[in-house]
């Protein structure tokens, strides 16, 4: 427990998640039984994601230790954007999975924390120590070496928390700040610092050593000399080849001290021998020749008990590039899988939009057309009962005409008949 992080299980920045996770699950249990299920697995994945376990930290007082989970993705020579000095870079990118405090990787003063916003791109490209929204801290620690570390946000990552500020001091190990939901941090440390990792290790923070600073620097130390491999050769076969290289190397050192040796022999065989003359000068060669070769033979004795542990380790590099080539290729051959999977996936689901539009679409024909169909008929229903209604009021206007006229017969029949008589 510490003054910027009071839990040491679960972050703080976690609780507002998970207990609004817990009671929503709850809820939704006791109105709907098993659709909380969903809500039950969102609540244990950010359980897990805002998990804060206690590390142990390497007592080695030169270890730059990883403020971050994750895996590495650059051990190169770069410079820092917030010294402008070359320097070594090493980044660790987290994914969901991984713990996501952040935690000093040295002991040492804040000198300065420096927020710059920008874009979220994915964590793991280069270009994000760049373009992304991060926060610099740089701090001096100790023993006066100047590092910089910085967090930076990821794809899903939207927001960074840092509890620092300029001014402020951290033991190694200690927790500084906080990112939600994927991310990575880059350290800047000065360039005779020597990296402990290579790409693609998996690491822990304050438990695994990111690489060694000395206390102090050499005043004899050349920037100019130092050669860190490139980010993409740092695979096992790469520190085999270097192996080889640093074998070569020592051999051709070697050979110059057989040279040295030589010259250093006769020179104490003049010295011993100040007397002799030209005609002691083979038996003068053979000494020289005779102490060399015991050195030789020492030498010689020593690089065959070095040989077999040579052997083990180019086996083990062997084999651990053979294993990360298999792991390599599984996953490629897995993200295929994956890919293809959601194509036909994918597919299906337009298919069966279009299958859904194309029924829906005849559906509402099909309605349109019984809609029509309707309004004919009842258009045809009202023209003939128009034409009965027409029909009818003709019958009885005739009707109507002939009365009158049987009428009009009959009274005229009348006046004929009352005219006769009168």
């Amino acid at each position: 427990m510490n003054r910027y992080y009071p839990h040491t299980i679960i972050a703080q920045e976690g609780w507002t998640f998970i207990i609004g996770g817990a009671v929503v699950s709850v809820i939704i249990m006791l109105l709907g039984g098993w659709w909380s299920l969903p809500f039950w697995l969102a609540t244990l994945f950010m359980l897990n994601f805002f998990r804060d376990p206690a590390r142990n930290i390497p007592e080695a007082p030169d270890a730059i230790l990883s403020p971050a989970d994750g895996r590495v993705v650059v051990v190169e020579k770069a410079i820092d954007p917030y010294r402008n000095v070359e320097t070594l870079k090493i980044s660790v990118f987290m994914n969901v999975f991984d713990v996501h405090s952040q935690r000093a990787p040295a002991k040492g003063k804040i000198t300065d924390v420096r927020y710059t916003a920008g874009s979220k791109i994915n964590a793991s490209l280069d270009k994000a120590s760049s373009e992304n929204e991060r926060n610099a801290i740089l701090m001096t620690t100790t023993s006066g070496r100047d590092i910089t570390f910085v967090q930076i946000a990821g794809l899903v990552a939207r927001r960074i928390l840092c509890y620092v500020n300029k001014g402020d001091s951290l033991v190694r190990g200690e927790r500084y700040g906080f990112i939600r939901f994927g991310s990575r941090v880059d350290v800047y440390l000065p360039l005779d610092a020597s990296p402990n990792v290579a790409i693609g290790d998996k690491v822990r923070a304050t438990e695994t050593i990111l690489a060694f600073l000395p206390l102090e620097q050499d005043p004899n130390f050349d920037p100019s000399k130092v050669q860190i491999e490139n980010k993409h050769s740092t695979s096992p076969a790469a520190r085999l080849k270097a192996d080889k290289i640093e074998q070569s190397q020592r051999l051709s050192s070697e050979n110059d001290l057989d040279e040295q040796i030589r010259a250093r022999v006769a020179a104490q065989f003049q010295q011993e021998n100040p007397t002799a003359h030209s005609g002691s000068i083979a038996k003068e060669e053979w000494e020289v020749a005779a102490r060399l070769a015991k050195i030789q033979a020492e030498r010689q004795a020593e690089r065959q008990a070095e040989t077999p542990e040579r052997e083990r380790i180019i086996a083990a590099a062997a084999a651990e590039e053979e294993a990360v080539r298999q792991r390599l290729a599984q996953e490629q051959a897995e993200q295929a899988a994956k890919q293809e999977q959601a194509r036909i996936q994918a597919e299906q689901t337009a298919k069966a939009e279009a299958q859904r539009i194309a029924a829906e679409q005849a559906r509402i024909q099909a309605e349109q057309a019984a809609k029509a169909e309707a309004e004919r008929i009842a258009q045809e229903q009202a023209r003939i009962q128009a034409e009965q209604a027409a029909k009818a009021e003709a019958e009885r206007i005739a009707q109507e005409q002939a009365r009158i006229q049987a009428e009009q017969a009959a009274k005229a029949e009348a006046e004929r008949i009352a005219a006769e008589q009168a």
